[in-house]
């Protein structure tokens, strides 16, 4: 999103939780038939705040070099948000599932996709093969900001939006903002936990090593594990892929005991899996049948309890 009132760079990882900042900015999205728009943007005459939806979740370079004049360079501000990697990779997968017609429906069929959207098979398979683009440096948050906090004047963490929202229109003097974040629910706690699907301690060192710098930079942690759970993670560190004792203690933040966030050896925003909720299924029941309201979906096969386990509309 650019802001060329405010002068401001808005810098969106998908799946991150951006789309509410761009609404809250109240910014108009531009589409590529939208001629007027367009002309907007290259005669350099709009005042409000927009996006490009082509390049709504762009890197920062690639903003800047297109819209920002190098001789305003140093008057501009940039800020980004950031999602715990893990949140976001789970949703990201729901995402694309559903956009992929086809598989969906494949999937949904034979009861492959469970009440959560996910299709835990195959979202173990991307972990371990590294099949899915959600893997790939090019998708992580460190790749669209080009770094770190360090390359942002502001980051807003979609677990503490509100507070972040009200530190980052103080320290940047923005005029004209809602002054609390006018997007509730921004980020549900009813959702699906990573550590739900993944139990075996090589794949949870799997996705650590793959996450690790989203996870470092940003502070996140994977997730609350028992003292045994976090025992075998690390063991198995030491002692299957030869981690370095600095290593091994990033395992630790990334894998955290409920002792160590309350004796503060561990600072990272990390959650604890939670017990499956009723709202995070009514969540996705909602995003599926809005899909099938405009004809993108099948209808889900359920089981029939009374006809030797047939299957019925």
């Amino acid at each position: 999103m650019i802001d060329p009132t405010r002068k401001i760079i808005f810098v969106h990882p998908e799946k991150s939780g951006g789309t509410s900042v761009e609404r809250a900015f109240g910014a108009k999205i531009i589409k590529s038939n939208d001629l007027d728009g367009l002309k907007e943007i290259k005669e350099g005459i709009t005042d409000k705040p927009w996006l490009y939806w082509a390049e709504q979740v762009a890197t920062k370079s690639t903003l800047i070099n297109s819209y920002v004049p190098a001789d305003e360079i140093d008057e501009w501000k940039t800020i980004g948000i950031v999602r715990n990697p893990l949140s976001r990779m789970l949703s990201r997968h729901r995402y694309f599932l559903m956009r992929d017609q086809p598989l969906y429906r494949a999937a949904a069929a034979s009861n492959m996709i469970n009440e959560y959207g996910i299709w835990v098979n195959l979202l173990k398979e991307d972990i371990m093969f590294k099949a899915n683009g959600s893997f790939g440096d090019q998708n992580q948050q460190w790749f669209k900001f080009g770094g770190g906090p360090e390359q942002l004047d502001a980051t807003l963490h979609l677990e503490t939006i509100e507070s972040d929202w009200k530190h980052m229109i103080k320290s940047l003097d923005l005029k004209g903002l809602p002054k609390e974040f006018p997007v509730k629910n921004a980020n549900p706690v009813d959702a699906p936990h990573i550590l739900h699907y993944i139990t075996d301690i090589a794949t949870r060192v799997r996705i650590a090593l793959l996450f690790e710098k989203d996870l470092r930079l940003f502070n996140y942690g994977i997730g609350i594990v028992s003292k045994q759970e976090q025992d075998a993670i690390l063991n198995y560190s030491r002692n299957k892929i030869n981690m370095q004792s600095d290593e091994v203690e990033e395992m630790r933040k990334a894998y955290p005991t409920k002792a160590d966030i309350d004796s503060g050896r561990v600072t990272t925003i990390v959650g604890e899996p939670g017990e499956v909720t009723k709202a995070a299924i009514s969540t996705y029941r909602q995003m599926e049948q809005n899909m099938k309201l405009n004809n993108l979906l099948p209808s889900r096969k359920k089981s029939c309890g009374g006809c030797g386990g047939g299957k019925v509309r």
